[in-house]
């Protein structure tokens, strides 16, 4: 009786070498088109280099000043007499309708320049 011999097996030693060094690069790639595709998201970053470091910075500044900016806005929304509920809803509403769409700004999209996280046609008027 014979044993069933893997897949691995069978190859040779230059053959699992190449399968390597493929996967290898692929990895690589993926990795470069994930950090190009981040690039292009946060404000400033675009055509900025390779640094991953400065990257992942500003990538986790920018989610920060957009998380602060959902909760200033829950928070005047409220003031208005909108509900707590109401608001996540409509704004997990406004993010699916968002998604996709990648030229121009429509009302109640978040500008990317410059990280303020203001709301593109609407005048809100000040800061708080």
């Amino acid at each position: 009786m014979t044993s069933p011999t893997t897949p691995s097996s069978r190859l040779s030693q230059h053959q699992k070498k190449a399968n390597h060094i493929a996967s290898e690069a692929k990895r690589r790639e993926m990795i470069r088109t994930g950090f190009d595709d981040l690039a292009s998201l946060i404000p400033g970053m675009e055509g900025q280099g390779r640094s991953e470091a400065a990257m992942m910075q500003a990538a986790v500044q920018f989610l920060k000043e957009q998380l602060e900016q959902k909760s200033r806005l829950k928070a005047e929304a409220m003031a208005m007499g909108m509900a707590g509920e109401e608001f996540e809803r409509m704004f997990e509403e406004m993010g699916k309708s968002q998604e996709g769409e990648d030229e121009g700004e429509e009302e109640g999209t978040v500008r990317g320049s410059g990280g303020t996280g203001e709301w593109a046609g609407e005048g809100r008027g000040g800061r708080q």
